[in-house]
């Protein structure tokens, strides 16, 4: 299976003296989804920046075989002060993805995918909260890229909305892409990936398929809720 994006003995602090990242070793194959669970607070949303190329390591290497990647960020990062249609013609104007006719269509055949037709000249702090998670996704996605990474895509989310946005990730899975999806929540890596990772404490404590990763006493720990899962 050809590798797209590997990291080697990753490590990356804030602080030197606290490494988010310790020798992290990781990766990721073509065509996969590959998710990543664990506590809050222990690194997930580092990795994925550093996945992304966001963040520079101090030590290790990051090494991509792809042109293309793109990231859905927790919090959305849209643009509040631009509509929904402007939001998603962003990043095709900015990097010229599609020619200035073709914007239009690209950007109504996305609304249409991730359910938000008749949207578009809405603002996009005027959406709820599924629906700038569903934007934040079109627009990482809208550009085709070669690896979507997926940063707690249903985190803050209802249940029923939270279903919805794994259904949706389950179609864009169908596509040929490589996906990296994190939450905190194991449940819905385990549902969409084909091999699965928790990260605690800088690292992967187990890395495998969805079958196989119950194996580890601290996995299952923390699938049970049990506090011996985060705490030192």
């Amino acid at each position: 299976m050809a590798i797209c994006l590997s990291l080697e003995d990753a490590t990356f602090a804030f602080d030197k003296f606290l490494p988010v990242l310790e020798k992290v070793r990781l990766e990721i194959e073509a065509g996969e989804c590959f998710g990543v669970f664990g506590p809050a607070g222990g690194g997930k949303t580092t990795l994925m920046k550093v996945l992304a190329g966001i963040l520079r390591l101090q030590s290790g290497h990051r090494r991509c075989h792809v042109s293309k990647i793109s990231m859905a960020f927790q919090r959305g990062a849209l643009f509040d002060s631009l509509t929904v249609f402007e939001n998603l013609a962003f990043p095709l104007r900015e990097l010229k993805i599609v020619p200035r006719t073709q914007i239009h269509e690209r950007v109504y055949a996305s609304l249409v995918e991730v359910g938000l037709e008749g949207c578009e000249k809405k603002m996009a702090v005027e959406l709820s909260g599924g629906q700038q998670k569903r934007l934040a996704l079109s627009r990482a996605f809208i550009t085709e890229p070669d690896l979507l990474l997926l940063d707690d895509p249903a985190a803050g989310l209802d249940p029923v909305t939270s279903r919805e946005m794994i259904d949706l990730i389950r179609r864009i899975r169908k596509k040929s892409l490589s996906i990296v999806v994190a939450s905190s929540d194991p449940v819905q890596v385990l549902e969409v990936s084909d091999r699965v990772g928790m990260f605690h404490k800088g690292n992967f404590v187990k890395i495998g398929r969805p079958s196989e990763i119950n194996s580890s006493s601290q996995v299952l720990d923390f699938l049970r809720g049990s506090p011996e899962s985060t705490n030192d």
